[in-house]
């Protein structure tokens, strides 16, 4: 019976840590939530793992995140996606945001739980790391905040390559844990 309340436990742990996960910059505001929207037109469409809707990275910056990407998902059997938007809007949090864009793109459903999000936004100064469930059991709160420690520098120096090349290297290197 013990064993059992422990799954459970370890579940509910889980899931605060899935909708929870890590934002760079930027209290998260728990007061009066939005319902999210799956629903929403305005969301940009995927063109692959490295979308850099802002324009802050040069084509030769998002081939080598593509390149690293690439051999992340196929060591790793996941699915590492990056997104970069200049607004949220009319979300009220990147956290409702991700999600939202997470589900939207269907790289958080039952047959895909095994996705890691990044959304960045140079002009609301915020970068996320979203995690699909699957990858709670694989990815602690230690490897989260160690590459929260090393992209938030970068991310205030506007290194924006450095600070997502950089977040991708260390929740990878989570995963070969």
């Amino acid at each position: 019976m013990k064993h059992n309340a422990t799954h459970k436990l370890l579940a509910l742990f889980s899931l605060a840590l899935l909708i929870s996960s890590f934002t760079l910059y930027g209290v998260r505001d728990t007061t009066n939530v939005q319902p999210v929207d799956v629903k929403n037109d305005n969301f940009p469409q995927p063109n692959g793992f490295v979308n850099d809707y802002e324009g802050i990275l040069s084509n030769h910056q998002e081939k080598n995140l593509m390149k690293m990407i690439e051999e992340q998902n196929a060591k790793h059997k996941t699915e590492i996606y990056v997104v970069t938007v200049k607004s949220i809007e009319p979300y009220r949090s990147i956290d409702d945001y991700s999600m939202v864009l997470a589900n939207y793109w269907g790289i958080n459903h039952k047959d895909k739980t095994n996705a890691i999000l990044f959304v960045l936004g140079k002009n609301f100064k915020k970068v996320k790391i979203c995690l699909g469930s699957d990858m709670t059991f694989k990815i602690d709160g230690n490897e989260l905040k160690k590459a929260n420690d090393k992209m938030a520098p970068l991310f205030e120096k506007g290194d924006y390559y450095n600070c997502l090349k950089n977040g991708i290297e260390i929740i990878a290197g989570g995963l070969s844990k």
